[in-house]
């Protein structure tokens, strides 16, 4: 039988079964959203081993083993048996060449879909509309080992789940794990500078016409993007390459131009070039909506204490690149100077907090977008970069540890948004390993040839 859906915030948050604490950043952007990592370990594991690790994980944080309510703003402690829901595994009979042949080229872009069906095993409704806080996959091959976290997204971001995954890792290798430390309020550091008068922040402004507040907002985006799937385009989900050599020679050309911005401003300007019409096209638009371009921005430090796992991010909705900034640099240049300064405005205490006014009444009224799956590209790029994905060592059978081969991220819509017939549409993923910038989303065809085409560039 279904646990029963609670009557209300009031009564979740007063009942004696309250489990994880939830701040609104939690319960905004990241509420109906899912996060998988999953890993190619060309090495055989013993699946008992991974299990019982799995087992000890839990026990050690029992919060990863709570168990969502319905409507997704806060965790209840489960009563189900250890890892229900939690752990799923199988054997396949074929090589890892077999399985994935496209690892043996090299490949710059890749079919998701290929990793993720191995990886994906049938659930109950159970664990559809209520489920832990964090799941693991394992699909075992004669010669190789692929296994996958999915963690509720208002559970923790990127930097949380790689926090669990290197706490696995550190179990399955013998060691110790801390215990979870207690979460914390959302306080900014410098709430007691505020100026009640500070006037509108264009930054906050332009979130008044990027999200949409409420069920029946939520619903009727969803039904908005199931129309526009079927009248086009075409979006399918791939993992794509964007080698070290193209952001060395940008990086280069913008020293040149005497250009002070980071790597990370150059990938963030290629995406935003390989993925928008022209600039110039950009700069006839009239009103707000797509096709537009959002980034996630990290807070962390502008917090006055920060949980082990928990949300300090906000979503900037980025203004267009004026022509203007054309006239003496290319494009991809042009755009990452205009990022970086967007970013420095953005980072001020004003405009955090007027952001994070925007959440006020998440709980009761949940965040949806109001152009969600919209025909024009809605491109929300979010940057797990700053996390060394290929440096985490799982430790095999032998005593020797594996590092991955190859490493693949994803965010898709909770199974209660994806049964209103929504999903996690022109959102990018990117990550580093040694040879460039990966990026992974569900975008249009004719985007994902752009960007292998950009990507050739020498």
């Amino acid at each position: 039988m279904l646990p029963p859906i609670p009557p209300s915030v009031e009564d979740f948050e007063n009942s004696r079964l309250v489990g994880t604490q939830l701040h609104n950043l939690d319960l905004g952007v990241a509420r109906f959203a899912n996060l998988e990592l999953s890993f190619v370990l060309r090495q055989a594991f013993d699946v008992e081993v991974l299990k019982s690790t799995a087992l000890n994980l839990v026990k050690t944080w029992p919060a990863l083993s709570e168990r969502m309510y319905l409507t997704r703003y806060g965790f209840s402690p489960s009563k189900d048996p250890e890892l229900e829901g939690m752990w799923n595994a199988r054997t396949i009979d074929s090589t890892l060449n077999e399985a994935l042949p496209y690892l043996k080229d090299a490949p710059r872009v890749v079919d998701s879909t290929l990793l993720d069906k191995l990886l994906t095993f049938d659930t109950t409704l159970k664990e559809q509309l209520y489920p832990r806080a964090l799941s693991i996959s394992v699909a075992s091959l004669k010669d190789a080992c692929l296994i996958k976290f999915v963690i509720q997204h208002t559970f923790c971001d990127a930097s949380g789940l790689y926090r669990i995954v290197e706490a696995y890792c550190r179990l399955l290798s013998g060691g110790t794990i801390r215990s979870m430390k207690p979460r914390v309020p959302l306080d900014l550091a410098d709430e007691d500078t505020h100026d009640p008068k500070a006037p509108p922040e264009p930054s906050a402004e332009r979130c008044d016409g990027y999200f949409a507040h409420g069920w029946g907002a939520l619903v009727g985006a969803a039904w908005t993007q199931w129309r526009n799937q079927r009248q086009g385009p075409n979006r399918v989900v791939k993992t794509a390459m964007i080698p070290n050599f193209v952001i060395d020679k940008l990086a280069k050309e913008a020293e040149a131009e005497g250009i002070r911005v980071t790597r990370h401003d150059l990938l963030m300007a290629w995406i935003y070039v390989a993925t928008m019409p022209e600039i110039p096209t950009l700069a006839q638009k009239k009103a707000a909506g797509p096709p537009q371009f959002s980034f996630t921005l990290n807070i962390a430090r502008q917090l006055k204490e920060n949980s082990d796992f928990h949300n300090p991010w906000i979503l900037v909705i980025s203004p267009d690149v004026e022509a203007t900034e054309l006239s003496a640099r290319t494009p991809i240049i042009a755009s990452a100077k205009h990022f970086r300064s967007v970013i420095s405005d953005v980072r001020r205490p004003e405009p955090v907090r007027q952001i994070i006014r925007k959440h006020d009444n998440v709980r009761s009224t949940p965040l949806g977008f109001k152009d969600w799956g919209s025909i024009e590209p809605n491109v929300t790029l979010s940057s797990w970069t700053n996390l060394p994905m290929y440096d985490l060592e799982f430790a095999s059978p032998g005593g020797s540890k594996v590092s991955p081969e190859f490493v693949q991220i994803t965010i898709l819509a909770c199974p209660l948004v994806g049964m209103l017939g929504a999903s996690v549409a022109d959102a990018i993923l990117t990550w580093v390993s040694k040879d460039g910038f990966w990026l992974q989303g569900t975008l249009d065809e004719k985007l994902w040839k752009r960007i292998v085409d950009f990507s050739k560039m020498e």
